[in-house]
């Protein structure tokens, strides 16, 4: 008597369980609310490189939809649904982004925290900037912005530069070398021209602004001057 009153209350909890799904299901996105929204935690969007393990789970989530036929219950089928939305949940929860995976593998080679990187991620080429390593909590907002642009565009030259095995798979060091002198020289060049192209004329505290400016251009035009041998014309 016991064991069936297990079983009793096992079903009904099942059934409940479904019915609240296909609820949630059948609600439209307006119910939320015109002015609402879903946030986002960091680190959940989608991540390219769990593309294999995302095709498996669809996959499997397929195949045991098919195996359930014709004959069985829309509830039944929205029980694979769910296993489907746990498994593709599981690796988004724990996933990376590709520029997250370059920053520690960049961390781990040099022992320090880069500003930002170009590498290979399944064969094409990756550009990432990570202004929490170079902008501080007190630094001026307008010379924040000037700093995070030009520091692009510093990356976005060594993309231009960068070569990348097409069929490569995750992420890859580029087929070139992108620290010789020429490489970072240009990509050194790039970033101090646009300092040199930027101004603080309309910044909320214009000293603030400038001060911050002229620390970023002096450190990449003495970079540059290493690297080159020679002082860049805009410095």
């Amino acid at each position: 008597m016991k064991t069936q009153t297990q079983l009793t209350t096992l079903v009904f909890t099942c059934i409940g369980a479904l019915a609240a799904a296909s609820a949630a299901q059948a609600d439209p996105p307006s119910r939320r609310g015109a002015n609402s929204h879903v946030e986002q935690r960091p680190g959940s969007a989608p991540c390219p490189h769990t593309a294999n393990r995302r095709a498996n789970a669809e996959a499997l989530a397929a195949e045991r939809s098919e195996d359930a036929g014709p004959q069985e219950s829309e509830s039944a089928q929205s029980v694979f649904g769910i296993i489907r939305g746990a498994l593709l949940c599981g690796l988004e929860e724990t996933c990376k982004t590709p520029c997250e995976e370059l920053e520690e593998a960049m961390k781990a080679e040099s022992g320090e925290d880069p500003w930002g990187g170009v590498g290979c991620y399944d064969g094409e080429v990756l550009i990432c900037v990570f202004p929490e390593n170079f902008i501080e909590e007190h630094d001026d907002e307008d010379g924040t912005g000037i700093a995070k642009k030009c520091i692009q565009a510093h990356e976005d030259a060594h993309g231009h530069q960068c070569k990348c095995d097409e069929k490569g798979k995750g992420l890859k060091t580029p087929q070139n070398d992108l620290k010789s002198d020429a490489h970072e020289g240009a990509a050194l060049g790039a970033e101090i021209e646009c300092y040199a192209g930027s101004s603080c004329a309309d910044a909320d505290d214009r000293e603030a602004c400038q001060a911050m400016l002229d620390d970023f251009k002096d450190d990449a035009c003495t970079q540059y001057e290493e690297r080159m041998g020679q002082a860049h014309s805009d410095c």
